[in-house]
């Protein structure tokens, strides 16, 4: 449990920057060997643990009826589920990078998968280097859209709405950004070790 405070991320990036916030998702991640949740709660020192709990049974149904979760949740995606992109683009205007990123999707895209069978998110950041034509480099995460509806439709079973679904190694990188834990401009390596995978 003290490991997974440290790691915990789970929430879209801006959420935990709204300081008016007093009621966060709670924030469910199902292993390999395990189940886990957090819920957060504002306090005068910013976001701080509501509760906690983790059935080593890896039981979902035992975990949200246990710590009797309830509401909106924010739930994990393997990297073992997504397919993950880096593309360069050219310098454009922040309206005109979503239809970038689509355009590039269409073309790396494996044959017989559309643009509308998918679900996906990206962020992206502008890079200059010691070039002095500026880039915008996009990290692009998509996943079959029957899988997202799949695990909507679990949770909605159990009286839950999915608020967020997050790629686990980029929300732990989130996390940590979050808590400025990373300097500005260091490469960061962020290993996600599970009960049965891990990634980089």
């Amino acid at each position: 449990n003290e490991k997974f405070k440290e790691v915990f991320s789970g929430l879209k990036k801006n959420v935990l920057n709204k300081s008016n916030v007093t009621d966060y998702p709670a924030a469910i991640d199902i292993g390999a060997a395990s189940a886990k949740f957090l819920q957060l709660e504002s306090s005068s020192v910013g976001p701080a643990i509501k509760k906690i709990g983790i059935s080593s049974k890896n039981s979902l149904s035992d975990l949200i009826n246990e710590n009797q979760i309830q509401g909106k949740v924010s739930v994990s995606i393997p990297l073992s589920e997504l397919q993950v992109f880096s593309f360069a683009l050219p310098n454009m205007p922040e309206k005109e990078i979503e239809q970038a990123v689509i355009w590039k999707l269409k073309q790396n895209l494996p044959p017989g998968s559309g643009i509308s069978s998918i679900s996906f998110d990206y962020n992206w950041t502008l890079y200059s280097g010691d070039n002095l034509n500026k880039e915008i480099l996009a990290l692009v995460f998509s996943a079959p859209k029957e899988s997202i509806t799949q695990k909507i439709n679990t949770f909605r079973g159990f009286s839950l709405e999915v608020a967020a679904i997050e790629p686990e190694p980029y929300a732990v990188f989130c996390a940590l950004k979050f808590a400025k834990k990373i300097p500005p401009g260091e490469t960061v390596l962020i290993l996600s070790l599970g009960g049965s995978e891990s990634s980089v």
